[in-house]
């Protein structure tokens, strides 16, 4: 079988041959922070090379953005400035505090003014030798060849960003409550939703992956072809109560909705509109 991106990363570190610059593309921004972090994180886990565990406190402070070895970088408008540039190089050349190594991540990397694309590059050129660098990026077209010539590139596809066992049991736990909920309690979740944005795709692509295990099931009956086989009991008793058309129709609208996010539509309407058409289906 073929290694995914995330089991390719984890070969490489544990192997000890990650290199000093990842080029992560995606068009969805949740993707690629999620195998960012998934890589910050084996690169400090307190079970290197095993890592990353996602439980030891050096993989928790990295989940929570906290680590002092992990430095995230988001464009500060509608660029990322020279001066970001800059307090990363200087971070790059201290001695890590509590990791063997320091990680920074750049959202957004094409978005870099000239004078900051040509600063990395100059870093990139002779990098610290404890620090790797993570490039996130939808449109690597838009870079410096040089900037993409030295960084290891890994494209990463929708399927790639699976759901972690919180958000499953949160999109299984929603699945089974939104025939009950009424339009306040569904403009609520929406707003709360809304007010982490980060997670929106991913909570979104949790959904989708839900009702295509049930879609699944209910079409083969063969748990061994699903995506999350866990908690099969739950999804025999949803597949009962659901009729294959409903199901269709709820992947189909978790689909347009992920597809009306990457188009930059509004999320609390796009959310709304999703969370109204799971509840008919």
């Amino acid at each position: 079988m073929q290694k995914g991106p995330r089991d390719l990363l984890r070969s490489a570190v544990s192997g000890g041959r990650a290199v000093h610059a990842y080029l992560l593309t995606s068009t969805d921004p949740a993707a690629g922070r999620a195998t960012a972090l998934y890589l910050a994180q084996a690169l400090v886990c307190e079970k290197r090379p095993e890592g990353p565990c996602g439980t030891c406190l050096a993989c928790q402070k990295a989940a929570a953005g906290n680590h002092p070895d992990v430095y995230w970088a988001a464009p500060d408008g509608a660029s990322l400035k020279l001066q970001q540039v800059h307090n990363l190089q200087n971070q790059a050349w201290l001695r890590p505090t509590e990791a063997i190594g320091k990680v920074f991540v750049l959202e957004q990397a094409d978005t870099m003014t000239i004078e900051a694309a040509n600063s990395l590059l100059r870093i990139l050129e002779d990098p610290p030798g404890s620090a790797t660098f993570v490039l996130l990026t939808a449109q690597p077209q838009q870079m410096l060849p040089t900037i993409l010539s030295r960084c290891q590139r890994l494209d990463l596809a929708a399927g790639d960003l699976q759901p972690t066992n919180e958000r499953r049991q949160e999109a299984r736990g929603l699945i089974a409550a939104l025939p009950d909920m009424d339009e306040l309690q569904i403009l609520d979740l929406a707003e709360s939703w809304d007010k982490e944005r980060d997670t929106l795709s991913e909570r979104v692509r949790s959904l989708a992956a839900c009702y295509r295990d049930l879609l699944v099931l209910g079409q083969t009956g063969d748990p061994s072809l699903l995506g999350s086989p866990d908690d099969l009991d739950w999804l025999r008793r949803q597949v009962l109560e659901r009729s294959s058309a409903g199901l269709v129709a709820s992947a189909e609208a978790c689909e347009a909705c992920l597809r009306q996010l990457e188009r930059n539509a509004s999320p609390r309407l796009a959310v709304e509109v999703l969370l109204f058409r799971l509840r008919v289906s």
